[in-house]
């Protein structure tokens, strides 16, 4: 017996060092620690994984333990790490009373790439010098104190990927993000306004809101697609595109564009999603078809609240797209809408 269990050990200590690594970094934190006892060239592999991520089964498992225990876990295996951290993920379960002073203590001393936060209350404390080094901001439910969200983007120099999911604390985005590509946000309400001082690097721009932002000037959307000419992907919900009988945006929107140069050369993939509000969306339609040279395809869809009698409205809709003048010669439009109501 002693002998199988010695030639089992031995089969796992002489696996390939990147097969081991491979395996590490699949494993969820509380089985990662685990692995030290399985062989001797296991045993400190574990503190020097570049992932640490604390999830849903992380907090399970720590549920006998008061929320300081738990953080103080969280804390000790950031001191126990060696080498450099890629991704550092705390998601927490709704309403899990994480200290902000926790939070701090574990981010400043990371030379983070990669950070998702889910359900914090966020502000920036006065000495809070960035993340020099962050490529991708994902954010989940946080809750930003005034002007931390402002604080922690420009912090981070070399920020690529934005991606804000119903976060709140603000009404306007004003930062310098020279080197972002990737801009997605979505929430209950509108955002007021979005300056991205030099986005001449971006290639998706996605913006979606479940609330109907009513009397909220849309002229900046119209102000950042102009900037933003190497876009290759555009999704908008109908929240930014919608006119109401304040206003007239989507014409000062258009407006923008018929007078000047501006063209998507890069532009091959665009969603645009409406409720029953679709005329304003055929006028922005129009307009990207006879400026986007390098579209694919487009896919406008109409949501709810048709019902059967207005068969005719979505025929209509049809021969409108059917017509409409192509920049490209390869692009595709898809219309979609959901099944009609009695």
């Amino acid at each position: 017996m002693a002998d199988c269990d010695d030639e089992h050990v031995n089969r796992i200590g002489d696996l390939p060092m990147n097969v081991i690594v491979s395996i590490l970094q699949r494993l969820p934190f509380q089985d990662l620690v685990k692995t030290s006892v399985l062989a001797r060239a296991w045993r400190y592999m574990w503190s020097s994984t570049p992932r640490r991520e604390f999830r849903d089964d992380f907090f399970e498992k720590c549920n006998h333990l008061g929320y300081l225990e738990t953080s103080a876990i969280i804390t000790e295996a950031l001191l126990l790490h060696t080498g450099p951290i890629h991704v550092f993920a705390v998601i927490p379960p709704p309403h899990y009373p994480i200290k902000l002073e926790c939070l701090n203590k574990w981010i400043l001393f990371l030379d983070l790439i990669y950070l998702l936060l889910n359900n914090f209350r966020f502000s920036v404390a006065a000495t809070f010098r960035g993340f020099p080094s962050m490529i991708e901001l994902h954010l989940f439910g946080i809750i930003f104190e005034s002007g931390a969200l402002e604080s922690l983007i420009s912090g981070c120099p070399l920020l690529t990927n934005l991606q804000l999911s119903y976060c709140s604390g603000f009404e306007h985005i004003d930062v310098s993000a020279p080197f972002l590509q990737f801009l997605m946000i979505e929430g209950d309400e509108v955002i007021k306004s979005i300056c991205l001082k030099e986005p001449h690097d971006l290639i998706l721009i996605q913006l979606f809101a479940d609330g109907p932002g009513d009397n909220i000037d849309r002229a900046w959307v119209a102000d950042l697609l102009e900037d933003s000419p190497n876009v290759e992907r555009l999704f908008l919900g109908t929240s930014y595109i919608k006119c109401n009988s304040m206003a007239v945006e989507l014409q000062q929107i258009l407006d923008v564009f018929d007078y000047s140069n501006c063209y998507f050369n890069l532009l091959q993939d665009v969603k645009i999603t409406v409720k029953t509000s679709y005329k304003p969306a055929l006028d922005l339609i129009r307009l990207v078809l006879a400026r986007s040279p390098a579209l694919k395809i487009l896919t406008f869809r109409v949501g709810l609240g048709l019902n059967r009698s207005d068969a005719s409205v979505l025929l209509s809709i049809s021969c409108d797209l059917l017509q409409m003048d192509r920049a490209s010669p390869r692009a595709k439009v898809k219309f979609l809408y959901d099944d009609l109501s009695e």
